[in-house]
This record gives C-alpha cells, structure tokens and sequence, in this order.
C-alpha cells in the first residue's frame, strides 16, 4: 500500500480482522455506520439493496470507531468520517 487512500485501506483490514467478516463486508458495514443518506445513490438505492436496513451491533459500532480513530486521516472524528465516506460512496460527492 503507497497511495491516497492507504490509511481507509488499514481501517478496513483492522474490521475486517476483528469482526471476522470478509472485506466486501467491513466496506459496507462501515459504510453504513458512516452514511448520513444525503446522496442520490441512497435516495435511490440504499432500500431496494438492504444498505439502509442493516443493524449494527454495539461491538461493531466500538470496533468502526476505533479503526476510525487509530488508523484514518483527519483531525477529529468528523474529519476521518468525511474522508472515509468520500472513497466508500458510490454517490459522491455527498461529503460537503
């Protein structure tokens, strides 16, 4: 990993790890725990594909949020979210 997007790339591996869940997966579920439903994709989207039901348990919450702290770029946690959803978001740009 050398590139703009390296420090998201670790957070995922560091859920992908933790929750034992296949990479495809920590994507989404971080998505999720991140999206505010502001784009067209989710207005458009989000329900026919399952994305604005899923649950997130309290220990999924406890581990995005430390892979969100230890490993993404930015100076607050808001920061680190905006820049996350930038590259997870099929409907970016949304994070204004």
């Amino acid at each position: 990993m050398n590139g703009e997007w390296d420090d998201i790339e670790k957070a995922l591996n560091f859920i992908t790890e933790k929750l034992k869940i296949p990479y495809s997966n920590a994507r989404r579920l971080l998505h999720r725990y991140i999206c505010r439903g502001l784009c067209d994709w989710y207005q458009r989207k989000a329900h026919e594909s399952g994305f604005a039901s899923m649950i997130i348990t309290e220990d999924q919450k406890r581990i995005m949020e430390e892979a969100l702290t230890k490993f993404v770029i930015g100076r607050n946690l808001e920061e680190k979210i905006k820049r996350t959803h930038k590259y997870l978001c099929p409907g970016e740009p949304c994070s204004k």
